[in-house]
């Protein structure tokens, strides 16, 4: 009896990943016999999660966790999904680098 309990628990608790997952935009595949979850963003890439018996392991930037708790995983996918505020700077010194460049190229320009 307390096996089968057991076994029903990790039953609801993967099905409530998998709507957690999906919930928070991450689309299913299969692949190679197992379900994998996907979700793309430009300020975060690529993040993969598979639900495991026991909770969901996330691959981002080759980098693997496995969380067994929602907030803990819902805390995680909000951060990587933030840009960073290096990030912003690089992306703001670029852009004054390219209007600079633009800005010489355009006085140079005979018009």
């Amino acid at each position: 009896m307390i096996i089968c309990v057991k076994v029903v628990c990790e039953i609801v608790q993967n099905q409530m990943f998998k709507k957690f997952l999906i919930k928070n935009q991450f689309w299913m595949t299969k692949r190679n016999n197992s379900t994998w979850f996907v979700k793309h963003t430009p300020e975060a890439g690529g993040i993969y999660a598979k639900v495991l018996q026991k909770g969901v392991e996330i691959q981002h930037n080759s980098k693997k966790q496995i969380f067994t708790n929602f907030v803990e995983l819902d805390n995680y996918l909000d951060r990587i999904a933030l840009p960073s505020a290096s990030d912003d700077n690089q992306k703001n010194f670029m852009s004054i680098i390219n209007r600079k460049m633009t800005s010489k190229i355009l006085r140079t320009l005979k018009i």
